[in-house]
């Protein structure tokens, strides 16, 4: 090839991942603002906010790492990272929770890319950027998507750092014991660190070892070469399975150690429980579980910010494919060779911490029971194993086009058409799968958000309801009076009551100043404030209906009460009441639907 006809590739090769890289930001910011409105969507993330709205700065770095100590892990990192995480969290403003969510995830993502584009090519580390996000599954059990902001990114931060380390460590040999020794070292630190953020990532240890395999059949002294190069992480391991053993026993937070019940469950719980949760995320998996939802015919694919994750990741893809094809085609076979050699290694390295990462769960009858008879079809190991899948898939793609780069061209342009036709069609089926888990991720945080900012509103404090109903609202952990406390914390008012007994409030209403029925519209996201002005012979009467949604839209409520019915559309501005005057007989047949 001329060198004019290789300049003039070169840039056609720059330009096509810069469309690349376009297209993969498109995909990205297409499914951050399908999540704009999803953070604290589960139980646990949402006691941390509560949690941290009411301790100091010195309070959280001194639970944090009490926290630590008491699950068996003697550090000092994980304890200040949470304590930035409940900083973040006591400002109680959103974008703050969101930045938080979402910022560590994106972190990670992007490191991978960075490593996989560093030891191969540019073009196959974008490419995993783009092929995560367009089948990133988001669903309700407990994923690190949408709970749980920051603690388990960092380990998993980490845990990549470390081994990334470990590779530089060993391709070091020649260049002198001080610099492998600063790289081991930085290797082991992070090792701890995941470690010390949570229990599982004792898998990685595998990883290790398969490099540190892969590294010795380069020497003479094979056996002990493997065994001086894993011997400082291994004895790391060591260490620290023992601090967990010996301080676990001495210390207890939580739910007890033995509640957990390590090898008590059957072989085949064991096995079932491990491929559900490993494979919980895998590409495509929850398709099966939401088929024959209503969602699937409302055609939830086509919504706007999902149309944007689709637009990108198919133009991506077919870029991608298209820049393989033709640096393949051109590239010596040397580096080809080197290169398919670091795909294999690093796609085996994902196939490990996909199918291991949740095998110490699998281990406990507690989660063995979660899995089969509470029907938990995933769990917090569940994201982690995704990373690792995706890193699979990738480096299996990139590799196998890259083996056939050299067919002829008709050849390539059908299968990069196919694999562009294969991406459309499975992002559309994962934006239909997470449509389906709206409820359970963006609904929750839309909410909790309705049920915080109405107590916090000025139409609450000035009207100064005392007793408030509260039937759609269970509270943390199904603890009701979490809620009450919850709200008397961030008012700053004592003299609130709360119930959300429908009964129990009719009974009692008039016995408190300015009783108030709270109701919720799920579906909607919408708040309802009937407030009391009356009651006779047990039935509760209200003179208007005020609504109230942080999102904000255009309305048309129907309102029933008995045999009579009115029809009203509002516009409500988001975090604005809005009053309809109406008199309502008996309260607690009143009902709202919205259309």
């Amino acid at each position: 090839m001329s060198k004019q006809r290789r300049s003039l590739s070169n840039r056609t090769d720059g330009i096509l991942t810069v469309i690349l890289a376009i297209a993969t930001l498109i995909s990205l910011f297409g499914l951050l603002f399908s999540l704009r409105n999803a953070y604290l969507c589960c139980h646990d993330s949402m006691t941390s906010f509560v949690d941290a709205r009411k301790n100091s700065i010195p309070d959280f770095y001194r639970l944090n790492f009490t926290y630590s100590l008491h699950r068996g892990k003697i550090t000092v990192l994980f304890p200040l990272v949470a304590t930035f995480r409940d900083i973040v969290m006591s400002t109680g403003d959103y974008l703050n929770l969101w930045l938080l969510q979402y910022v560590p995830i994106v972190a990670v993502v992007a490191l991978i890319s960075f490593i996989l584009g560093k030891k191969t090519t540019v073009n196959i580390g974008l490419s995993f950027s783009l092929f995560f996000t367009t089948f990133l599954q988001v669903d309700c059990w407990h994923s690190l998507i949408v709970c749980y902001p920051l603690d388990f990114m960092y380990g998993l931060f980490m845990a990549i750092l470390g081994v990334w380390f470990f590779v530089t460590f060993l391709n070091r040999k020649s260049r002198g014991l001080k610099s492998r020794f600063i790289w081991l070292v930085l290797s082991l630190i992070c090792y701890y660190a995941s470690l010390a953020t949570y229990e599982a990532f004792i898998t990685l240890s595998i990883i290790y070892a398969l490099l540190a395999f892969l590294h010795c059949l380069k020497c003479d002294k094979k056996f002990k070469t493997f065994v001086i190069d894993l011997l400082p992480h291994a004895i790391v391991g060591v260490i620290y399975l023992v601090l967990v053993l010996l301080l676990s026993r001495k210390y207890q937070v939580g739910t007890g150690s033995e509640a957990y019940g390590m090898f008590n469950g059957s072989p085949e719980d064991a096995l079932r429980t491990w491929y559900g949760f490993s494979t919980s995320m895998f590409p495509l998996k929850q398709f099966d579980v939401v088929n024959g939802q209503n969602v699937i015919r409302d055609y939830a694919f086509l919504y706007k910010s999902r149309v944007i994750i689709t637009v990108g990741a198919t133009v991506g893809s077919l870029v991608s494919s298209v820049i393989i094809f033709r640096q393949g085609r051109v590239m010596e076979e040397a580096r080809k060779k080197n290169i398919c050699n670091k795909l294999l290694t690093i796609g085996a390295s994902g196939l490990i911490l996909g199918s291991t990462f949740a095998l110490p769960h699998s281990l406990s009858s507690h989660y063995q029971e979660w899995f089969i008879d509470g029907k938990a079809l995933g769990y917090v190991p569940s994201t982690i194993c995704y990373f690792g899948w995706m890193i699979m898939l990738v480096c299996a793609l990139a590799f196998l086009l890259l083996k056939l780069s050299r067919l002829p061209k008709p050849l390539t342009a059908t299968i990069a058409i196919v694999l562009c036709f294969v991406t459309l069609c499975g992002s559309a089926m994962t934006n239909t799968s997470n449509q389906t888990f709206w409820g359970a991720t963006t609904g929750v945080t839309l909410k909790a958000r309705t049920f915080r900012d109405y107590f916090m509103s000025d139409d609450f404090r000035q009207k100064d309801y005392r007793l408030v109903c509260c039937p759609d609202f269970i509270g943390l952990h199904f603890n009701f009076a979490t809620n009450e406390a919850y709200i008397k914390q961030e008012t700053g008012r004592e003299d609130i009551a709360l119930i959300n007994d429908l009964d129990q409030f009719a009974s009692v209403a008039m016995q408190y100043q300015n009783p108030m029925l709270f109701r919720y519209n799920a579906e909607d996201s919408v708040a309802m404030i009937i407030p009391i002005v009356s009651e006779e012979n047990g039935v509760l009467y209200s003179n208007s209906v005020s609504f109230y949604s942080v999102l904000g839209g255009n309305f048309r409520f129907s309102l029933i009460n008995g045999d009579e019915s009115s029809v009203i559309e509002l516009t409500l501005v988001p975090g604005v009441i809005a009053t309809y005057e109406c008199e309502m007989s008996n309260v607690m047949d009143f009902t709202v639907v919205v259309n």
